[in-house]
């Protein structure tokens, strides 16, 4: 399923006070582009701009980071990403707070997600501290120490020293995530980075549409 869309609109008429737009989900391809143009009414000479005026997307806190951006190639190249990703651990990602202050951050924070360690049904200091008890100890020396008559290991202490210590944030889902090494943040940093199959050349896409509404009409005319 498509990770979000956008809700394209006639950039001419927008600003003369009409809205004309259609959805278009992403990844997108030069046909989809197409269609929506047409559908809007960009004609290459008189309407030749468009505008993405919302965002919608089934992943929570994902496109509260796009704002108004309007780059196709780039959102395109975003949600091609992300569909081959873990998207739980982006979810989680995306609630811990790092590198959500753009579409370039969210493209280097999806290629960079085996950066992040999360630990599922763990919803509070004291499971984290019980989970770390149980990596260092084993779970049944755990076990043991929490049935026996002494027990001075206070999970709920050791789980906040260990959040603190991890700058982790605990998630909606009942999952912890935290940072564990630091990404690549050098793989992407622009438009000239996004490979050409992603790329949306909107001038193009029209030019070629303009060519086969010609050769058609000489075609019907008989010429």
């Amino acid at each position: 399923k498509e990770p979000f869309s956008g809700y394209i609109v006639n950039k001419g008429r927008y600003l003369e006070g009409e809205e004309i737009g259609r959805w278009l989900p992403f990844p997108t391809t030069d046909g989809k582009v197409r269609d929506v143009l047409l559908e809007i009414g960009l004609d290459g000479i008189r309407c030749k701009e468009v505008m993405i005026t919302d965002y919608r997307s089934e992943i929570a806190g994902l496109t509260d980071c796009f704002g108004k951006y309007e780059n196709l190639s780039m959102l395109n190249y975003l949600a091609s990403l992300i569909q081959n990703c873990n998207r739980q651990v982006l979810v989680a990602a995306l609630e811990h707070g790092e590198f959500t202050g753009s579409v370039e951050e969210l493209i280097n924070l999806v290629e960079n997600l085996d950066c992040f360690y999360m630990i599922g049904a763990t919803r509070n200091d004291r499971d984290l501290g019980y989970f770390y008890a149980a990596e260092e100890l084993g779970i049944a020396e755990v076990k043991q120490l929490m049935n026996g008559s002494i027990c001075d290991l206070d999970f709920e202490s050791y789980g906040r020293k260990m959040r603190l210590q991890d700058k982790g944030t605990y998630t909606s889902d009942g999952s912890y995530i935290f940072l564990l090494d630091n990404p690549d943040l050098s793989s992407y940093k622009g438009t000239e980075d996004v490979p050409e199959e992603y790329r949306i050349y909107i001038r193009k896409i029209l030019q070629c549409s303009e060519k086969a509404c010609t050769c058609s009409n000489r075609m019907v005319s008989g010429r």
